[in-house]
């Protein structure tokens, strides 16, 4: 059985990130940006987040954390990671935006299958 408390939670964090993906800034104190694909910009990347809409319907758990794309014959992977504000151990409140630093990566799936 779902606990209303968890969906409040998901859907508070669903919040943030599609906040944080619809506006990023990476000079704001909460955010950062990681990018590992060497020639495209990181405009074109931060843009094909923004509009991203491949999330799966009806995932009350959904945190809109993570997505992908195809560029240059590629397939790219994005991670909302969400770390302290120091950026050293993984957030103890994602929901809460004091303890929470989210950090947008950058991925190649081919950079994935290799450290796997």
């Amino acid at each position: 059985m779902t606990s209303l408390s968890h969906l409040h939670r998901a859907a508070r964090i669903r919040g943030l990130n599609d906040r944080f993906r619809a506006d990023p800034d990476p000079v704001a104190a909460s955010e950062t940006f990681i990018l590992t694909f060497g020639r495209i910009s990181l405009p074109y990347f931060i843009e094909q987040v923004r509009n991203y809409e491949g999330f799966t319907p009806g995932d009350d758990y959904a945190e809109h954390e993570t997505g992908a794309f195809d560029v240059a014959d590629h397939q790219v992977y994005w991670f909302i990671d969400y770390l302290t504000p120091d950026l050293r151990r993984p957030s103890t409140d994602p929901a809460d935006p004091a303890k929470t630093r989210r950090v947008l990566r950058f991925a190649l799936a081919e950079e994935l299958n290799e450290a796997a």
